[in-house]
């Protein structure tokens, strides 16, 4: 412990050093030092220094030690790796396929989703590819469902989007596993062909007891994979740039608020001087 307070020592600055640095090892030699009094010299050290520094040596090692800080925690922090299908969405009718309105895509997802989302669905997926195994050994299944949905992203896209004149959406898959998030995101594109298949059934079979004998066979909205899955080759997150980008912000931030204390600080000493 001895050997720790000498190193930290030499953290004061140099004048201080000069000064009381024979006085401070007399006193280290005949004390019994503790784990406490390693921290209260560190502490008086940083103080020492802060309050002899300049504003921008402040900024400086503040914003350094942000960007530090900001980069070791993006690198203990899981990746997460985006697999994506683009789907283009047409209208069927007797002409043959036409473009949908961003409206209409909605109203579609909005009433295919909950049903494709759902645990008979979800369940399966999570025992065939063994997906979030710690969560499943402590959390009960519906939390590790309502996790896999709050990994699933359904972004609708405007016409004209990926080349396309129809209108669609994108399907979005997050994982730890590159390969996973693609197998994974290719079988929600399948439950949603299912889904939109089966909602047209039910559209037909409704359009039969009504009364109508003769349906269009392709009326209804069609779904068109345009990008199957590809591979994620890069995870999506945590964005080392984003993470050193917002600790450079916090550390400035944080050294205009030290340098403004040691100011203040500073003409305090020099009006009781």
């Amino acid at each position: 412990m001895k050997r720790m307070l000498k190193i930290l020592a030499q953290l004061y600055p140099t004048a201080w050093r000069n000064r009381y640095g024979a006085e401070y090892e007399a006193l280290l030699d005949d004390a019994t030092p503790r784990t406490r009094d390693a921290f209260d010299v560190f502490l008086g050290a940083l103080k020492m220094q802060i309050t002899t520094w300049s504003l921008v040596r402040i900024t400086l090692a503040t914003c350094l030690f942000g960007i530090l800080a900001a980069l070791a925690l993006s690198c203990s922090l899981p990746p997460r790796y985006v697999a994506q299908t683009v789907i283009t969405v047409y209208r069927g009718n007797a002409s043959g396929l036409v473009p949908t309105s961003p409206e209409e895509i909605t109203d579609e997802l909005r009433g295919m989703t909950d049903a494709v989302l759902s645990t008979d669905d979800l369940s399966p997926l999570i025992q065939k590819y063994n997906l979030y195994p710690k969560e499943r050994a402590t959390m009960p299944l519906d939390a590790v469902l309502n996790q896999m949905r709050h990994n699933i992203d359904i972004l609708r896209l405007r016409p004209g989007a990926h080349s396309n004149a129809a209108g669609g959406f994108a399907l979005q898959f997050r994982y730890a596993d590159p390969h996973t998030a693609q197998s994974v995101d290719s079988e929600l594109t399948s439950l949603f062909m299912t889904g939109n298949l089966r909602s047209k059934e039910a559209a037909a079979s409704d359009q039969l007891q009504s009364g109508l004998l003769r349906v269009q066979p392709q009326s209804g909205l069609v779904f068109v994979v345009n990008d199957p899955p590809a591979l994620p080759q890069k995870p999506s997150f945590p964005n080392r740039r984003l993470f050193g980008a917002s600790g450079l912000l916090a550390g400035l931030t944080g050294g205009l608020m030290v340098a403004a204390i040691a100011r203040a600080h500073r003409n305090r000493t020099a009006a009781n001087s």
